[in-house]
């Protein structure tokens, strides 16, 4: 009977009714949860909740010794507890299983996608620059009469077939690489920035054209890989396609800066062209915006040229040439962290 009840036993039972209500509330907390996230973590969860309420339930008949099968009641919802727990760990593991395998998805789609922007960027480009002065050669007269204007489309056309090859080059080893194991190591910026100024000269001889660099920088060895060409020619093409004036103009600044601790190389790409509005700024570098056809180049892409940047632990952004009028031109200005 209640009043020969031990005061331990009392105790314990008050125990087990304040567990019960703890149960209670963490069932109907789960319930909530699993109506907005439906996952088999949730199911058992709340079978863990419901069998935590009938064990404590059970060992409240037991303490106040109102059934004399509560314990007995109660062992079972224990070999329940237990099953549940080892079930709970089980499908703990198979959806951070499920979550890894769609994420490795997701990489490789993104992966895909970056693929088919650097071919139909730069490929599509380096065969219509080929065709062009493949057909310029052949219905001008003018032109295969001098020898030297001829050897010059003849090593554009040369060149453009090299440039072809390296890209498809460097898609294959891209290829064999995971995104997070790109590879960088200490390039000097200088001459590959001269070198691409060079190539995108000849890409675009019968362009009014005018690149200069402007160095201030006594170290331009920085943190990068082969996929830094791309980057400079890219913004130079873009400046040079998106500029109708009859003298494109590009003035490249190069600084060496110093933030907190780590120095980093600052190039500014200046241009006299059309300009990029506010709106547009905010949009530029997002991967849709270069399927516009305005927007394309030669390159790979503004959102790539962003995300190799970044994979240098780099920066990119974009500003007016003239502060407050964007019509005047623009200045992509990029960081790079300095090697030495």
């Amino acid at each position: 009977m209640i009043n020969q009840i031990p005061a331990i036993g009392i105790f314990e039972g008050i125990f087990n009714i304040v567990t019960s209500i703890l149960f209670l509330i963490g069932l109907s907390l789960t319930v909530l949860i699993y109506r907005k996230k439906k996952t088999l973590t949730t199911v058992f969860l709340i079978i863990f909740m419901i069998s935590g309420f009938f064990y404590s339930f059970s060992n409240i008949f037991d303490k106040f010794q109102v059934w004399d099968q509560a314990e007995e009641f109660g062992h079972v919802f224990i070999v329940v507890f237990a099953t549940i727990l080892l079930i709970i760990g089980l499908v703990v593991i198979l959806e951070e299983k499920l979550q890894t395998s769609e994420r490795n998805h997701r990489k490789a789609l993104i992966r895909s996608n970056f693929y088919k922007d650097l071919f139909s960027h730069d490929m599509s480009n380096i065969v219509q620059n080929i065709k062009s002065s493949v057909e310029l050669y052949f219905t001008s007269p003018d032109v295969r009469e001098k020898s030297n204007e001829a050897i010059k489309f003849v090593e554009i056309i040369k060149e453009q077939s090299s440039r072809g090859a390296e890209l498809i080059s460097n898609v294959r080893k891209l290829s064999r690489m995971d995104e997070s194991e790109k590879k960088t190591k200490p390039v000097d910026a200088s001459p590959i920035l001269n070198d691409t100024v060079k190539f995108v000269k000849k890409s675009f001889h019968n362009e009014n054209v005018r690149i200069q660099i402007i160095d201030q920088s006594t170290n331009t060895i920085v943190y990068a890989n082969e996929f830094l060409t791309d980057v400079f020619e890219n913004i130079l093409i873009n400046a040079i396609q998106h500029n109708e004036n009859s003298l494109k103009d590009i003035t490249i600044k190069i600084s060496e800066k110093e933030k907190e601790i780590k120095n980093y190389l600052k190039l500014e790409f200046i241009d006299n062209g059309m300009g990029i509005s506010d709106a547009r700024k905010k949009t530029i570098f997002q991967r849709d915006f270069n399927h516009e056809k305005r927007t394309r180049g030669m390159g790979i892409g503004l959102s790539l040229v962003k995300e190799i940047i970044e994979s240098y632990n780099g920066k990119i952004h974009v500003e007016d040439r003239v502060n407050g009028d964007y019509s005047k031109g623009s200045n992509f200005v990029l960081k790079f962290h300095l090697a030495l």
